[in-house]
């Protein structure tokens, strides 16, 4: 049995709108990773293990309000995300 101790994200909230968040640094993902786009959500969340997300960017996965997207690790970039809204609240932890 592998133990491990969950870890919170360095950001959980999109200030401002089409500016992209950091959630996990380079490395902070040891095993998996959960980003959750709460079902209050004002709208789609974009989630990018790839690159800097971005609104439209073929790599930056859209969660619809509701939805989960998991990251299975170790990943060896910075995981981001980014909305079209102002205050985009999001939940994540990382294991």
């Amino acid at each position: 049995m592998i133990r491990a101790t969950p870890r919170a994200p360095r950001n959980s909230v999109v200030t401002t709108a089409g500016t992209p968040v950091i959630v996990f640094d380079v490395g902070g993902t040891d095993n998996v990773a959960d980003i959750i786009n709460p079902t209050t959500a004002p709208g789609a969340l974009y989630v990018d293990i790839f690159t800097t997300a971005a609104i439209g960017l073929p790599t930056s996965l859209p969660l619809q309000p509701g939805q989960s997207y998991r990251v299975s690790g170790p990943i060896s970039t910075a995981i981001t995300v980014v909305s079209a809204y102002n205050g985009h609240a999001f939940n994540a932890v990382a294991y």
